[in-house]
């Protein structure tokens, strides 16, 4: 009998069809997800990750009265420092 914590059914959309966007780009995307598999899917989900991180980040800095303030030189640096921060971690 399997452990009652593993989950061994195949995997059910957790979203109703109609719910989804019907933009025809959008609609390819999910599709070529879900044909991803192993360390393809595990690559694509880390870079999907590191990019929400990224645009984050940058809002973060934007968002802040340093960088309303600030040079462009100024607020070029801030956001390459948020980035190098987040790309180190």
């Amino acid at each position: 009998m399997p452990s009652k914590g593993i989950n061994f059914s195949s995997t059910k959309s957790k979203t109703k069809s109609s719910d989804l966007s019907s933009n025809p780009r959008t609609a390819a995307t999910r599709k070529w997800e879900h044909e991803l598999g192993g360390l393809s899917l595990a690559l694509h989900r880390v870079n999907k990750a590191a990019t929400v991180v990224r645009g984050r980040a940058i809002a973060k800095v934007k968002a802040s009265s340093t960088y309303a303030e600030a040079s462009k030189e100024i607020r070029e640096k801030l956001l390459q420092e948020a980035i190098d921060d987040v790309n180190q971690k």
